[in-house]
């Protein structure tokens, strides 16, 4: 039988406490936390020495971290080499770390989810190796006591009990929602002692902002139940490529590395004219054309397209609002020119001065006639009002929705964070409207209506194949865009454009879900009918060095407004 040998292996693994060992060192690399307690249950009813427990697991979690340091090690050789990262802003990293090893450490140790990223930091931060294995060892020896002193403890009173099936499944119901438990409680201790470090803010009153508890979240926490989802949506439909054809008139259907000014052109001339704002393009350069250069030929194109200044200038290959920046004159623009990469294409945009922007998200399916209006979300760019006591970075920290992206607003005002704004000054944190820009959104979705459907509807149909998208515009009042009226729109996003509203601040965990989880069956949907009409999707592989290329480009950007 194919499966004898198993049978087989786990016999000599019960006669032999070496291969016992080496099993659970290597099983800690793959889930660690899981070999830990059954190595400390084993244990405890006496199926593995305690002694070979503590030695096999400690080398094991050790040499695993140990692991994780030699990845920063080796990866900061091609970042500093690369000028990727400029050493010396490091510095004061490199200090910190050094000064506080040994707590950071075994804070990582015992903290869920610092881990990762706190050897790796150490590696890339030069920490000494030898330093480090000492300090990673002994937190390691520290962690399997803890385990196998209460498995030793509690787990032998409770070895007894676990007889049953429906006993054991208790047992492990129980015991994950106390680690649950446990670490919800090291994080929320962790988030006070955050809160309480942040500097001169007491004396400020906190201004409320309503945010979600998963709105912050890291991208790949949120996203985790969405991959699953795709991964079963690629089952159904028989392919990951398939929602890759969703919008076969844009590059990748607009998930990756799409070009607005191939956007831009799809809209018909009579669309363009009455609904999109006035843009010009400054193509990249080549030496030895310098920025004055560029200057110059944007200087003609702006004539050309009949913009003037002030204006928005944007890459027109970009990601999530990275180096959009307003611009008031020449000598800004050719600011931007200089510390914009001149291998890359600027989109020139004639700057709209509607008073309210949102976010309208239309979709439709192959042979149907109207697109409809699915999701409006409204953005509220968030400000400051100053009392002529406290500095621009004070106020920022005293809002609790604005110190969770104090370091998005901190770089985009360097030189007024330490400036204190007279009273009743408000100032605004940022121009891009983009979610990981600062911006806030709001859900509009009770104020859509069939006027707004019918012409967001008919200037989506106009675009050709085009499916899945939304509309970011800028309009004069909410009365005026419900009958669709009164509008800008500054950009079109393809497929990987959110419903906006999923944002809001009061919105649950539930709708988000609901919502993004829509957006990826439409757009398998849609894909599957585009791939059965003749129409091809890149090859996955192609969309991963994509979206690796526009990682490293956006890096070299301007930071945004």
């Amino acid at each position: 039988m194919p499966t004898d040998w198993f049978w087989a292996f786990l016999e000599t693994l019960q006669e032999h406490a070496g291969l016992q060992a080496l099993a659970a060192a290597a099983g800690t690399w793959i889930c660690e936390d899981v070999v830990s307690v059954g190595c400390a249950m084993l244990a405890a009813s006496r199926d593995m020495h305690w002694q070979l427990v503590l030695m096999a697991l400690t080398s094991g979690i050790a040499s695993g971290d140990f692991a994780l340091y030699l990845a920063g090690r080796f990866a900061s050789r091609q970042i500093f080499r690369r000028n990727w990262l400029d050493r010396r802003r490091l510095l004061w990293a490199e200090q910190f770390l050094s000064a506080h090893l040994v707590k950071a450490v075994f804070t990582a140790r015992f903290l869920p989810g610092t881990r990762t990223v706190t050897f790796v930091a150490a590696g890339l931060l030069g920490t000494p190796v030898w330093r480090f294995i000492l300090l990673a060892t002994l937190a390691s020896f520290a962690q399997t006591l803890v385990y196998l002193a209460l498995a030793m403890t509690v787990g032998t009173a409770a070895l007894p009990y676990l007889q049953t099936t429906g006993m054991r499944i208790a047992a492990v119901v129980t015991a994950l929602a106390v680690v649950v438990t446990v670490n919800l409680a090291i994080a929320r201790r962790h988030h006070a002692k955050e809160e309480a470090a942040i500097p001169a803010v007491e004396t400020l009153p906190e201004r409320e902002t309503p945010t979600t508890f998963f709105e912050f979240w890291p991208i790949g926490v949120f996203y985790l139940p969405v991959f699953v989802y795709i991964l079963y949506l690629a089952v159904r439909f028989r392919g990951l490529r398939v929602t890759l054809a969703s919008n076969p008139c844009m590059y990748a259907s607009g998930l990756v590395r799409e070009s607005k000014r191939q956007i831009y052109a799809l809209f018909p001339p009579e669309a363009a004219a009455r609904w999109l704002a006035r843009v010009a393009v400054s193509p990249p350069i080549a030496p030895p054309d310098g920025p004055e250069d560029r200057l110059a030929r944007a200087r003609e194109a702006l004539a050309a397209a009949g913009i003037g200044f002030p204006l928005v200038a944007k890459p027109d290959i970009g990601q999530r609002g990275v180096g959009v920046k307003r611009i008031g004159g020449e000598a800004e623009l050719l600011d931007y020119f200089r510390r914009f990469p001149a291998d890359q294409s600027v989109i020139l945009q004639a700057l709209v001065t509607r008073p309210y922007e949102a976010g309208v998200l239309v979709a439709r399916k192959p042979g149907d006639t109207r697109a409809q209006v699915l999701s409006l979300g409204f953005k509220i760019f968030p400000a400051v009002t100053g009392d002529g006591v406290h500095t621009l970075r004070q106020l920022i920290l005293a809002d609790n929705r604005c110190r969770k992206l104090a370091r998005v607003y901190f770089a985009k005002h360097p030189e007024s964070l330490d400036r204190v704004l007279p009273a009743g000054e408000t100032r605004q944190l940022n121009f891009a409207g983009n979610h990981a820009q600062g911006t806030i959104f709001l859900n509009g979705n009770d104020a859509i209506t069939p006027a707004m459907s019918e012409v967001f509807g008919g200037i989506a149909c106009s675009l050709g194949e085009f499916y899945y998208g939304r509309f970011d515009i800028r309009y004069d009042s909410l009365e005026q865009l419900q009958r669709g009226e009164a509008f800008t729109i500054l950009e079109l996003n393809g497929a990987g454009a959110e419903p906006i509203h999923m944002w809001d601040g009061r919105m649950t965990l539930r709708g988000a879900y609901r919502a993004v989880l829509w957006q990826h069956r439409h757009l398998y949907e849609v894909g599957a009918m585009n791939v059965r009409r003749g129409f091809p999707a890149l090859a996955p592989w192609q969309v991963v060095r994509d979206a690796w290329h526009v990682r490293r480009l956006v890096r070299r950007y301007p930071v945004a407004d």
